[in-house]
């Protein structure tokens, strides 16, 4: 497809509601309402089937049926997705991909009827969280639709907010940006930090966790007083000494007045936003960078990948080296790695740490007291590095001896780096 033909799609895909935004002729960002009112953007994640029809109901129609023995809703269509399990229709069994598959249809058939468009040229799908059975599905639905690899990326939601403010203007993030997401899964505050000399601008982002002293519980049962207090207190203790240009809120948990004073205190030399169409005007964003041109001028650090590399200085070939061991932009999760290095007269293993942000780096030495140095070159290690959180790293070494000549005395050290 031509690159001037078609439209660009972003689409928030929850398991309660879904919404969509496209590019328009100029290039700019719309919502788009698939509903009689036209201010109602969230469209509920819902299929219904009918008995004896191949036409189902889909968002907004299907959620206002009244389950029978002839209707048959699906409201759960993403947690199948996720968990990979079919589920049986009027005695037929539909797979997760083919119920996304109706959904999406009746999605994108919505879109293109509201907007008179016929071609699309690429969709951003951003998500919570990109499980892999659910990414599956998600990529066998887009298929089944027409829709090729290459026209079709899926993100998190906290991706999506750092391609949407990089395309903001820039002293929106002329600092570090803040985002409170606040909803039934819990309190999260995310802190996007840009590293604006280096080529690509490095765009990291940190999580923190405050589901423990705010929580949605406070706010169903009504307990505004010591929700504002806990709120209050956690944005102190977030933006204590931080340079913060703007902060965004979104969630459901914002969605009513409880908060508006407190928003108030904060717009002293800050911009404040706040809204339910973040993710999704994010998933455009990523879209217009990636299929248009831009992306590559940015790297995206997300909170559940590594913001440092591990290498190990070695000596090999003449001359000493930094052998990577653990890369920036690896899962944490799955950055492991495990290396045989011998000794040559010393007891010490040297790591280097490059952060993502700095152009300095760290030396971290690792001494191996009671090491028992044999003749040169004969004592041999093994070295194994893993991540049990993103900033922190273990080293664990052992003496695995040398072959026959010198058998291993069994020891073992071990090291936390904070990175």
């Amino acid at each position: 497809m031509e690159k001037n033909k078609g439209i660009l799609v972003g689409i928030d895909l929850a398991d309660d509601y879904t919404q969509i935004c496209c590019t328009g002729t100029h290039g700019d960002l719309s919502s788009v309402s698939l509903s009689e009112d036209p201010l109602k953007y969230r469209i509920p994640t819902m299929l219904c089937a009918l008995a004896g029809s191949a036409d189902w109901l889909f968002g907004e129609e299907a959620a206002s049926v009244i389950p029978t023995d002839q209707h048959f809703k699906i409201s759960n269509i993403i947690e199948l997705a996720r968990e990979d399990r079919g589920i049986e229709i009027f005695e037929r069994l539909y797979s997760p991909d083919i119920l996304l598959e109706r959904f999406l249809r009746r999605l994108i058939a919505g879109l293109k009827e509201k907007n008179g468009i016929d071609q699309i040229r690429g969709i951003v799908v951003t998500m919570n969280h990109c499980e892999p059975l659910l990414t599956k599905n998600l990529m066998s639905a887009f298929e089944l639709l027409g829709f090729d690899e290459n026209s079709v990326k899926i993100i998190n939601h906290i991706e999506s907010f750092m391609y949407y403010v990089v395309s903001q203007n820039y002293d929106i993030w002329i600092n570090d940006v803040g985002l409170f997401d606040f909803d039934e899964e819990g309190f999260s505050f995310y802190k996007l930090s840009f590293g604006r000399k280096q080529k690509p601008v490095n765009v990291l982002a940190e999580k923190t966790d405050l589901s423990g002293s705010v929580s949605f519980e406070m706010l169903m049962s009504g307990d505004t007083n010591r929700l504002i207090n806990a709120f209050e207190d956690s944005i102190t203790l977030m933006l204590h000494k931080q340079l913060v240009s703007a902060l965004y809120f979104t969630g459901c948990g914002f969605e009513s007045a409880w908060a508006d004073e407190s928003l108030k205190k904060l717009c002293n030399g800050r911009r404040i936003f706040r809204g339910q169409n973040l993710y999704v005007r994010g998933a455009g964003c990523a879209a217009k960078l990636l299929y248009e041109g831009g992306s590559d001028e940015y790297r995206f650090i997300p909170d559940d990948v590594l913001k440092s590399s591990v290498c190990i200085r070695v000596y090999t070939d003449g001359g000493y080296e930094e052998l990577p061991i653990a890369n920036i932009g690896d899962p944490y999760r799955d950055a492991a790695a495990d290396i045989r290095v011998i000794m040559d007269k010393t007891n010490e293993l040297d790591l280097i740490v490059h952060n993502v942000l700095k152009k300095d780096f760290i030396c971290a030495i690792m001494t191996l007291e009671t090491l028992n140095l044999r003749p040169d070159r004969t004592t041999r290690l093994d070295v194994r590095i893993r991540f049990p959180e993103r900033d922190v790293c273990v080293i664990t070494v052992r003496d695995v001896g040398f072959g026959e000549i010198y058998k291993t005395d069994h020891k073992i050290w071990e090291q936390v780096l904070k990175i």
